[in-house]
């Protein structure tokens, strides 16, 4: 491979690397679920400036009456963890919530050039924080501004700083649909990224062995 050749590939590489593959996305409020409760989530997303559709899928289990751990999956190859402390709200059914959350994403990905496949993958670390509106129990607004910071772990090396904010829509009570949108700076290379999407979230069946 020549030396041009090679360095495009490794441009476009560290492109994806840094704004690729996990998303920014929430789809989530500060309202807490309660403890043995759980719910789910499919969404589709356009991302970045080249309007990429994100497919996800996720669930989400009440620990306590404030605390909730989710999982999220985006295709093709990238799994998170994430979890929310409702502090202010938890007791009531409507009005304001406030949530400091933690999250942490693995990604992995792979470019191909001719004869040669490069085999990527990175750990995002994420604290947002949910602040969200809820006048009735079927209709919620929120924002969640969030830093981020990247780490490769294969690939390539370097750390990056990502800060933004997620704002979303959420109707429906049990069933419902949930509108988002998000604009996010990476400030190590100072490109912008952006998502909106919509997603569909229901109840499940009760995930723990208490209600």
């Amino acid at each position: 491979m020549s030396h041009t050749i090679r360095f495009a590939v490794m441009s476009i590489a560290a492109s994806m690397i840094f704004l690729g593959c996990a998303s920014n996305t929430s789809f989530r409020t500060a309202q807490p679920l309660g403890r043995g409760n759980s719910d789910a989530f499919v969404s589709v997303s356009n991302a970045g400036d080249d309007f990429s559709a994100l497919v996800e899928a996720g669930a989400t289990v009440g620990i306590t009456d404030q605390f909730d751990v989710s999982l999220k999956y985006t295709l093709p190859a990238s799994g998170g963890l994430h979890a929310k402390y409702t502090l202010i709200g938890a007791d009531r059914p409507t009005g304001f919530y406030f949530a400091p959350g933690l999250g942490v994403v693995y990604s992995e990905f792979e470019i191909t050039s001719g004869d040669d496949t490069y085999k990527y993958s990175r750990v995002d670390f994420s604290v947002p924080l949910y602040l969200t509106y809820a006048p009735t129990n079927w209709f919620a607004l929120s924002a969640i501004p969030m830093f981020t910071g990247r780490t490769m772990i294969e690939g390539g090396d370097g750390f990056a700083n990502v800060v933004g904010a997620n704002a979303n829509m959420r109707l429906g009570n049990r069933l419902g649909v949930i509108f988002e949108g998000g604009f996010h700076k990476n400030l190590t290379d100072e490109t912008d990224e952006q998502h909106f999407g919509a997603g569909l979230f229901f109840e499940i069946e009760n995930l723990l062995p208490f209600n």
